[in-house]
């Protein structure tokens, strides 16, 4: 979708020549994508405010009565941007040679088509999976058209019943690329941004309860409108995490008492303001994978709840340009590229320890739609057109046939089988949805 990817640099040189001091690093001049290789987005930080949130109105009418209730967004808090704490060094750790997996017999798994659903084809979209559907709102539209409009339209896909129902209209705007998470209990969206001409970062968010399907508005959270936020579900709370040229920017938002409280600005070694960032839930630490320039090691930050305190890993021997992580009995798992290497590599951040890398018998360059899959005990990944199925206690590498159908927009493991959702990069080419039981 270039219209788009235009729009995010354009609306980042603007804010990053008026605000920051120094050149960014070159990989963060991104070309648009072409129709095979969607590329990582970068934005810019957060010294200069955006102009205008679009204020979003819900209406929500009552079953017993005509009346129509309004909802206006509260007005943002302000925030201000703390002096950055620098996070505790974790033992610095040379990772051995690259290894290669062993490949074994392809699997006989087949890919079984289900119903697409009722929704337009779309990039960057909220989807979670809840325990017994699979809910998906918002994105971007269809790759290859003369704009690229943000959606506000959403549906939840039942497998049991392989039927898809309409989500209510949200009580905020349409955006691309919002922190999503599942509570147990409501699909938490947050940030995102849109706009065809300007690229707008929004700063608000909504919560969706699948079973009164009903919407409501968060409160305000003390984050500014600026960088690309990423975040993760503790259990208890959602951390949402940006970067900016101070170094990490970060908040926690308690659904419970329905309130943000702000964490501490963590210093980091090489701020990419705006940068995509990976955040995850590793079973008692959020763990932050930090963009850094192509031939830098990669550095993860790591936040423990329970103390509130930072901690950070670079590894050396590993390639920086990661692409997509999963989480696998409470270890992260790193997808990474390098010139002429793709592989994976795992960080247990209760010890800070490394294990790996091991390459894949996978194309990860295609960074728009590589993805990599927590199941029950392997990771499935993707990329480029070919699959497979890693195993990582016995480093075995099982190709696995892909859908005729260019990339994923989701890929989702239900604790049975393996959802794919999503289309090719033309107009004319069809949404699909397949499962896949390894």
């Amino acid at each position: 979708m270039p219209d788009l990817l235009d729009d995010l640099r354009r609306y980042g040189d603007a804010v990053e020549s008026a605000a920051i001091d120094r050149q960014p690093p070159d990989y963060l001049a991104v070309a648009a994508p072409t129709p095979r290789r969607p590329r990582r987005l970068a934005l810019a930080g957060v010294a200069v405010a955006l102009a205008a949130l679009a204020v979003a109105v819900a209406v929500a009418r009552d079953d017993q009565s005509n009346d129509v209730r309004v909802d206006t967004p509260p007005t943002p808090v302000e925030t201000q941007i703390d002096t950055p704490v620098s996070p505790t060094s974790l033992p610095t750790e040379q990772l051995p040679p690259l290894t290669a997996a062993t490949e074994i017999a392809a699997s006989d798994a087949s890919w079984e088509p289900r119903d697409p659903g009722p929704l337009a084809q779309r990039w960057w979209p909220a989807v979670v999976w809840t325990g017994d559907r699979m809910i998906v709102w918002g994105g971007a539209g269809d790759a290859t058209g003369d704009a690229a409009p943000e959606l506000d339209d959403g549906a939840s896909y039942d497998p049991a019943a392989d039927m898809w129902t309409p989500l209510p209209s949200a009580p905020v705007s349409a955006r691309a690329m919002p922190v999503v998470a599942w509570t147990g209990m409501e699909m938490l969206i947050w940030g995102g941004g849109g706009g065809n001409t300007d690229w707008t970062a929004r700063a608000d968010g909504a919560a969706y309860d699948p079973e009164g399907q009903t919407w409501r508005m968060l409160p305000p959270a003390p984050l500014p409108a600026g960088p690309l936020y990423s975040g993760a579900w503790t259990g208890a709370e959602l951390v949402v995490v940006g970067e900016s040229a101070d170094g990490l920017l970060s908040a926690s938002y308690d659904p419970v008492a329905d309130s943000w409280r702000r964490l501490a600005t963590v210093a980091i070694g090489s701020p990419s303001p705006g940068s995509l960032l990976d955040v995850s839930w590793a079973g008692s630490r959020v763990v932050v994978l930090a963009s850094l320039p192509l031939g830098d090691p990669t550095e993860v930050v790591v936040y423990d709840p329970a103390t509130e305190e930072w901690s950070s890993s670079s590894p050396q021997g590993f390639g920086s340009r990661s692409v997509s992580t999963a989480v696998l009995h409470e270890k992260v798992h790193i997808a990474s590229y390098s010139q002429d290497t793709d592989g994976t590599a795992a960080f247990d951040p209760a010890t800070g320890t490394w294990t790996g890398p091991v390459s894949i018998s996978v194309d990860l360059s295609c960074e728009g739609g590589s993805r990599l899959v927590a199941m029950a005990d392997d990771l499935f990944a993707t990329g480029c057109g070919r699959s497979g199925i890693y195993d990582p206690k016995s480093a075995t590498w099982q190709p696995v046939a892909s859908p005729q159908v260019g990339e994923p927009q989701s890929a989702i493991w239900t604790g049975s089988e393996l959802l794919w959702w999503g289309a090719g990069y033309s107009e004319s080419s069809p949404l699909g949805l397949w499962a896949l039981r390894p």
